[in-house]
């Protein structure tokens, strides 16, 4: 992942943007699907409910670290992590 202090191009952050919406966008869609196909006839539900409820818990953590920290600090944080 590319530090968005490298990037000097509004257009590069756009690209970038909007490729990061679409991954995310591709694995909301094809992992409640997975589940349900590979999950057990008992546990699907529960599954299912625990996978979108874990995606509400990052978004909500996020924007709460977001209160405290600007937003160059959290994408650094986050680009460090992934390493």
């Amino acid at each position: 992942m590319v530090s968005p202090l490298l990037l000097k191009d509004p257009y590069s952050l756009d690209f970038g943007r909007f490729f990061t919406g679409y991954g995310i966008r591709v694995i909301s869609y094809v992992v409640p699907i997975y589940i349900a196909e590979i999950a057990p006839k008992n546990l699907r539900g529960g599954l299912a409910t625990t996978n979108q409820l874990m995606i509400v818990i990052g978004a909500s953590v996020s924007f709460l670290i977001g209160i405290v920290i600007t937003w160059r600090q959290l994408a650094l944080a986050v680009d460090r992590a992934s390493f």
